[in-house]
């Protein structure tokens, strides 16, 4: 028994040598990583690019340009050998090969171009800063990545930043040398701000010129570029990694043959009684307007004795009006009445008592025009505020087109801002192929045709910041009594010209509009009180 139990002994140790040693020579038989340094040559075509030609098509290799490979177990920097200033180019240098034996021709390999600008491979995109041309941005800030296998040694790559290079010319409160705000917003949140240098072009127009570059897949949605307070909209689209020119006008309106523009104030004028004392400044918001008694804090309703009525909640005759007489040369009147805050109560609209009291002559100038030479607006800042004639109300709305596309329309649309009925006028430059959904004129009647409002895409704020002016149907006065404004369902709006009327003194030239009908000057009598915006020069 003892004999055996030995020879079982050495058996087992003996197969114990035999497994061992054929183990070990399964491990030595297995490749050993290593550490190697391996020369590479690619060539790098199509579609690649540093540097961008004046056309903004044409897309170079430029000086300092460097490759950068990684893969599995694999990376280098490769520097350009030759094609700088062409779209191909050759890079050579060294790669580190961390993997067992020989890199496999077949092993997946991503490149990535990285000018003398950048840092690195990853491209951080700027927020508050521009570049002064495309170059310097195309420089800066390009992705251009592609895919390849080791043995190829060939990549085409891809652009992977779009560049939005603006240009935006100024009608109007901008000079050559200036510093202006400029906000790039894309869903109502900003994603570059900056300022910027303007310049002036060979046509002596101010213009402001910078480029945003930005990821080519980025979604734009109601995005607009904001100059100051003023802006105008970009078109909606998933960008693609190129070059777009984004060419705006910041509007004004052009109001004559002449090219003369200007800028309507920022709402109706209201004229306030304290019980005492007159003061004069613009609504609040461009949809503001007082109305009837009780319907909006204020009062519209006037008596014959220049005094607000008192019915309440409007007591001691204090409150606003904002609906006035057309007062012209030859009336006599003084103080607040030239302005046509009075109306003669307590007879027939038409008696000649009535009509006589507003100036007797035909065609005649107004005894005081509401303007900065007899007004002061506590919130019209020094501007010259002036009333558009009635040819130039005609040029506004009438001669003055807006395009869309290849189509030529109407400068204006009926609408509602915030609720309220009213007219909406396009400033110069507007791009309506940018905003679409807009109904221009006013076909078939209807101030539901074009509605904005705090939530709205746009909303009125992007809408007035692109320069675009909103008139209420703030209703017309008739004696004391306040009718057809944007409370009643025949809302109507009035806005007085600075022009008589040449064949009738009882009546002077204004702007009217309703559901049905749209002019931009008509005749009315004098004795009616309208609305009132003023414009200042664009200058």
């Amino acid at each position: 028994m003892r004999t055996k139990s030995i020879l079982w002994a050495a058996m087992s140790m003996t197969a114990a040598l035999v497994m061992t040693s054929c183990s070990s020579d399964d491990v030595q038989d297995w490749p050993t990583p290593t550490t190697k340094t391996i020369p590479y040559t690619v060539t790098v075509s199509q579609g690649t690019r540093a540097t961008v030609d004046e056309d903004l098509r044409t897309l170079r290799f430029a000086e300092g340009d460097k490759l950068s490979i990684s893969g599995t177990n694999i990376s280098g920097v490769l520097d350009m050998k030759s094609g700088e200033g062409d779209t191909q180019a050759t890079f050579s240098g060294n790669l580190t090969y961390t993997g067992a034996g020989d890199p496999a021709d077949n092993l997946s390999l991503t490149a990535t171009l990285v000018s003398a600008q950048q840092s690195g491979t990853e491209v951080t995109y700027p927020t508050d800063a521009y570049c002064a041309t495309v170059d310097e941005a195309v420089q800066k800030y390009s992705r251009l990545t592609g895919t390849g296998t080791y043995g190829a040694k060939a990549f085409a790559l891809s652009q992977g930043t779009a560049f939005l290079n603006f240009k935006i010319t100024f009608d109007y409160g901008a000079s050559a040398d200036e510093e202006i705000s400029a906000a790039v917003t894309n869903n109502n949140i900003v994603i570059c701000s900056a300022n910027v240098k303007t310049t002036e072009t060979e046509d002596h127009k101010v213009v402001a010129k910078f480029v945003l570059p930005i990821a080519g897949d980025t979604k734009l949605n109601n995005a607009m570029v904001m100059m100051d307070t003023k802006g105008a909209f970009i078109a909606d689209a998933t960008l693609a990694a190129k070059v777009y020119n984004v060419n705006k006008t910041i509007g004004a309106f052009t109001i004559n043959a002449s090219g003369d523009k200007v800028l309507f104030a920022p709402g109706n004028l209201q004229a306030t009684y304290n019980g005492s004392t007159w003061t004069w400044a613009f609504a609040e918001h461009q949809w503001d307007y007082i109305g009837g008694v009780g319907e909006t804090i204020g009062s519209n309703e006037i008596t014959g004795n220049n005094l607000l009525t008192t019915t309440e909640p409007f007591i001691n005759g204090t409150g606003t009006v904002d609906l006035f007489g057309w007062v012209g040369a030859s009336c006599d009147w003084d103080g607040v009445n030239k302005f046509g805050i009075y109306s003669l109560v307590g007879t027939s609209y038409h008696n000649n008592d009535i009509i006589d009291s507003y100036g007797t002559v035909a065609g005649e100038a107004m005894k005081a025009e509401w303007n900065s030479d007899n007004l002061t607006i506590t919130n019209g800042g020094t501007y010259k505020w002036r009333t558009l004639t009635s040819d130039e109300w005609e040029y506004v709305l009438q001669t003055r087109k807006v395009t869309v596309g290849s189509e030529s329309k109407p400068s204006y649309g009926l609408g509602r801002v915030n609720g309220e009925k009213g007219v909406i006028i396009l400033p110069d430059g507007w791009d309506g192929s940018v905003h679409g959904g807009f109904t221009y004129g006013n076909p078939n009647g209807y101030f539901n045709n074009n509605k904005y409002t705090t939530t709205s895409t746009p909303t009125w704020s992007q809408m007035e910041a692109a320069g675009c002016v909103f008139l209420p149907a703030a209703g017309v006065r008739v004696e004391a009594s306040v009718n057809y404004d944007g409370y009643d369902g025949s809302a109507r709006g009035y806005y007085w010209s600075s022009t008589a009327d040449p064949s009738d003194f009882a009546y002077a030239f204004a702007m009217f509009f309703s559901q049905n009908y749209f002019y931009a000057t008509t005749s009315l009598t004098r004795a009616s009180g309208m609305s009132v915006r003023l414009v200042r020069p664009a200058e």
